[in-house]
């Protein structure tokens, strides 16, 4: 019985060794026989540090290898565990848990199996990633090679966004996605119809200049009122070109929502010669950019003086010109401003925090030597505020009260007014510019209607420049440019750029010039056509929109500027709540 019992243990041993070795033999032959999986991406094979692997039947590869080779940029925020291609994480919140979590060109990508890091390397699958960024992937189960190819610029998805359950903004892979912001000519927004200007005038602007010189790119134009960031941020879809304003807009919507993209090399390798750009709007683009290039101007919304011609015949008075000076515009406003019946005529109005950061002497408001400071009570910058605080003393001209620019545009009490282009349309009466509720608005409320009550829409006014300083007889405003952003989020950021140049030639800038829309490129060609497209124009002084250079505030060192977005708001938060209500006081 003994020997039986021996016998069983000896039989179970036996066959406990048998089973394993069944088990690890295959084993050690499959690692041993598996082969090496190749990556082939557009035709060239790439040895990553950390060698491919198959993790639960998907293939996992280095993501900065493929991403990269695909000519996208690669971060890892440590912060967050989020891997951003194409991305920012600026306005993501923390990983709750060690999960690592992916975003490519803005939108959060989910994997059945998620991204790993390996050996120091973040592994994903490379179907989910590769297909996301617009590529075809293959697999050859025989020889273990995948293969990516990506022949043209497109997204790997269809993009949508939607608000109060309607879609907004849809778009093909392969349509370039084009935001307008900050002119009413392009203005639209679906689900407000008063608050839309023709879609025709969107085409004629920019539209066609795109078909006409780039046929085979397909794309759409929406305005910001359809979509904006928070709209983009929530749905992971980015604008390839954004449309706005550079001044205030690099930092408030670019920065703060992590779409800023450098466009130093394009310019390069587009060979597009900045020196024929307005130096204003350039000098201002790469200010708010700290030393890089985050946009190029399209158009510009410059100042203008426009004058009501009726009060100027009333008192036998003639018309301001061009290029006049603060000093006679100052005599001409004490001239102006008279009692009429009941009603005090006002002589000049002009907005005081757009003089003081818009300036015809070029100064600014940030300390030339130290960062991260704000001067204003400068000499210069006293003599600035002086200037205009003239205009507005009670002691000086009696009955000069600023209230605002209103008082020329709509109450039509005021001789004399410095206001945007943006109000040459809606004095005209130029519908196609105009959003529809204002489309209704200006002409019912002209001055020369039957029985008028509280408006006065100026019907007989004209233009001319914006006064000059005799130290720069030349000058007029800084420029208010609107410039062309190209998203970091874009996967058609080379598309993109070749509408930027599109819209940037000489004959492009005077075509929509001579529709009435001030470029950056300025030759006498391009001056003499401006708003002779616009029957409404006919008769006004439209020579006064090129006159002088816009004035150019230095650019000064990144260091500087990088704490100029910060310092801007406090800035004009103090112009507007103290120091103007204080040295404008009546």
């Amino acid at each position: 019985m003994l020997k039986g019992i021996r016998f069983r243990k000896a039989l179970i041993i036996t066959l406990i060794v048998m089973i394993i070795a069944s088990l690890s033999v295959p084993a050690a032959f499959a690692a041993s026989s598996t082969p090496e999986i190749k990556i082939i991406v557009n035709g060239e094979t790439l040895k990553p540090e950390v060698a491919p692997q198959i993790i639960d039947g998907r293939t996992m590869v280095p993501l900065r290898f493929i991403a990269e080779a695909l000519g996208n940029t690669v971060d890892w925020d440590a912060a967050k565990r989020v891997v951003l291609v194409d991305s920012s994480s600026i306005k993501l919140e923390e990983s709750p848990d060690t999960t690592i979590r992916l975003y490519v060109a803005g939108k959060e990508i989910e994997t059945e199996v998620p991204p790993q890091i390996i050996n120091g390397r973040t592994m994903v699958p490379v179907r989910f990633v590769a297909e996301a960024l617009g590529a075809e992937v293959g697999w050859d189960g025989k020889t273990y090679t995948v293969t990516i190819n990506k022949a043209t610029e497109k997204y790997g998805y269809k993009r949508e966004i939607k608000k109060q359950g309607k879609v907004v903004v849809s778009l093909e892979p392969d349509e370039l996605y084009i935001v307008t912001s900050n002119n009413r000519a392009y203005e639209r927004n679906p689900l407000e119809p008063e608050e839309c200007a023709p879609e025709e005038t969107v085409e004629k602007l920019i539209g066609q200049y795109i078909r006409k010189y780039l046929p085979d790119i397909k794309f759409k134009i929406y305005d910001w009122d359809a979509a904006s960031e928070d709209d983009w941020l929530t749905s992971g879809v980015y604008p390839d070109i954004y449309i706005d304003v550079a001044d205030r807009n690099t930092t408030r919507h670019i920065r703060t929502y992590g779409m800023e993209y450098d466009l130093t090399s394009m310019i390069e390798e587009y060979n597009l010669d900045l020196e024929r750009l307005n130096k204003s709007a350039m000098n201002k683009i790469m200010d708010r950019g700290a030393g890089k290039i985050y946009s190029l101007p399209l158009e510009i919304n410059d100042y203008v003086m426009f004058y009501n011609k009726k009060y100027f015949d009333s008192r036998n008075v003639e018309y301001p010109t061009s290029g006049m000076t603060y000093d006679e515009i100052f005599d001409l406003t004490r001239t102006m401003t008279y009692q009429e019946g009941f009603n005090q005529i006002k002589g000049w109005v002009q907005h005081p925090d757009q003089y003081l950061k818009l300036n015809q002497l070029g100064i600014s408001f940030f300390s030339r030597t130290e960062a991260n400071k704000v001067e204003i009570n400068t000499e210069e910058f006293t003599n600035l505020v002086k200037n205009l605080h003239r205009f507005y003393d009670p002691l000086q001209i009696s009955g000069n009260t600023y209230v605002g620019t209103d008082d020329f545009l709509r109450r039509g009490i005021a001789a004399m007014c410095v206001e945007s282009l943006e109000y040459l349309p809606k004095l005209a009466g130029v519908k196609e510019y105009m959003i529809q509720r204002d489309a209704d608005w200006w002409p019912a409320n002209r001055d020369d209607r039957p029985n008028p009550d509280t408006w006065y829409v100026p019907t007989q006014w004209d233009i001319a420049s914006v006064p000059v300083f005799p130290e720069a007889p030349n000058n007029i405003y800084d420029a208010n440019v609107l410039s062309m952003f190209i998203t970091k989020q874009s996967q058609m950021k080379k598309t993109a750029f070749e509408v930027v140049n599109v819209l940037l030639r000489e004959d492009v800038q005077k075509g929509r010039a001579a529709d009435g829309i001030k470029g950056v490129v300025k030759t006498e060609e391009i001056a003499n056509v401006f708003g002779t497209n616009v029957p409404e124009y006919k008769n006004l002084n439209l020579k006064a929109v090129y006159w002088g250079e816009n004035a150019a505030q230095s650019v000064r060192s990144p260091e500087g500027s990088s704490r100029r977005r910060i310092l801007g708001y406090q800035y004009m938060g103090y112009i507007q709540k103290v120091y103007i209500p204080v040295r404008f006081k009546t």
